[in-house]
């Protein structure tokens, strides 16, 4: 009494009335104030073929205009581009973490997704080069109460600098935008387009682009949350930008991240463990497993971790950072690499944790 019942996997082969009642039972949908679906999520409903679901999704959801497929065993490309490439209305995907996208999308599946659905803004959180005004307003959650309003464009890779950000940003007053980590643009050209917008006041980027900014918008009023009059404030030894260039390079050892979605908003957040979590090694036959859940009455999230093996007494903890199909264990092994082998130094010595 009082347990959910569990998800049922997409039946494969299932007719358009199969497919119905299947969506009608574990598709979770979001309706804009019209009343029309526009966002389904299918996460982790272990849907194989996907090209059966296309039908429904079309006869029940005419508006949609954003699928989640996270998590599913998608393992047919063409067959995902059948089902995205007949949803007309369609402007935002996620297939991350699914069979595809494991080990990380290679360039030409994703422009053949793109080319297939070419009114696609957002593909696995990135904005592709169609991207426009429906993009940013969905990426867009404003605090009324805050006394700046800022554009979060950040971990977003534009792939080009669009005017249409310029005009969003007067129409709705923005004075503050964050461009962290769209390594694509060109600071200079966006420092002089931002500098005819008249209503913004901050820029949020990486440091080193200051002096190219500050050259390009000399009026601009913050950067990077200091004052530029306050050249104390902004001033930074050469040394110290090294070796706080080099921290930055290395601090994804050491961060995790969760995604926070709703109805008019995205966004990823990055946090650090305690010492228990950064104590967790990796390993390839891991001890345990770590999830994250968000827990909605208290609005917190938890990093949760179980034991998926017996422990003996005094046995290191682990879990595998790069967990997925053993078919991609060479894969895994690169990245494992890249990530904790392949630096010059350690950014700090975690202790490990013991059972």
């Amino acid at each position: 009494e009082g347990v959910a019942a569990a998800s049922l996997a997409f039946p494969s082969g299932a007719d358009a009335n199969q497919a119905a009642a299947w969506l009608s039972e574990e598709a979770d949908v979001e309706a804009n104030d019209g009343g029309q679906v526009v966002g389904v999520e299918l996460d982790d409903k272990g849907i194989g073929p996907v090209a059966g679901l296309a039908p429904a999704l079309c006869a029940m959801y005419p508006d949609l205009e954003r699928l989640s497929l996270w998590g599913n065993p998608l393992a047919d490309l063409t067959d995902l581009i059948t089902c995205v490439a007949s949803l007309p209305s369609l402007r935002a995907l996620w297939i991350n973490g699914s069979g595809i996208e494991h080990g990380g999308m290679a360039p030409q599946d994703t422009a053949k997704i793109l080319a297939a659905c070419p009114q696609l803004e957002i593909f696995n959180s990135s904005f592709t080069a169609s991207y426009g005004m429906w993009a940013l307003n969905f990426v867009t959650s404003f605090n009324k109460s805050s006394q700046m309003k800022t554009l979060d464009l950040s971990d977003r890779d534009l792939p080009h600098w669009s005017d249409m950000v310029a005009s969003f940003l007067s129409e709705n007053n923005v004075a503050s935008i964050n461009l962290r980590n769209n390594p694509r643009l060109q600071p200079a050209t966006v420092a002089t387009a931002l500098s005819k917008v008249e209503c913004v006041q901050e820029i949020v980027w990486l440091e080193k682009y200051r002096e190219e900014i500050l050259s390009a918008f000399p009026s601009l009023t913050f950067f990077n949350g200091r004052d530029v009059q306050d050249v104390d404030s902004m001033r930074m030894p050469d040394e110290i930008r090294e070796e706080v260039d080099e921290l930055w390079s290395l601090v994804v050892k050491y961060t995790n991240t969760y995604r926070l979605r709703s109805a008019e908003d995205e966004s990823l957040v990055w946090y650090v463990m305690d010492e228990v979590g950064q104590g967790v090694v990796h390993s390839d036959a891991p001890s345990v497993q770590c999830q994250d859940f968000f827990y909605l009455p208290r609005g917190v999230c938890y990093s949760l971790m179980w034991p998926v093996r017996d422990i003996k007494a005094g046995e290191m903890v682990s879990r595998d950072f790069a967990s997925g199909d053993d078919a991609l264990l060479s894969i895994r092994a690169s990245a494992l690499y890249v990530l904790f082998l392949g630096c010059c130094f350690p950014l700090c010595v975690r202790p490990r944790v013991c059972l």
